[in-house]
């Protein structure tokens, strides 16, 4: 069985694995902002920074 999703046919597990994978990376961008804490950087630049230290 496969739904229509933007146009073209993908199995339904796999679009729900889609959106699982999309929540679940959402709550773990949510996690880390809150362990965070911190003013949000004034400038791209220094959002780059912040993500590359990040990682």
């Amino acid at each position: 069985m496969a739904t229509r999703v933007n146009g073209c046919r993908m199995p339904v597990d796999a679009h729900v694995q889609l959106h699982r994978a999309r929540r679940r990376s959402q709550a773990a961008r949510a996690r880390a902002a809150a362990s965070l804490r911190q003013p949000f950087p004034k400038s791209h630049k220094e959002m780059s920074i912040l993500r590359v230290g990040a990682q």
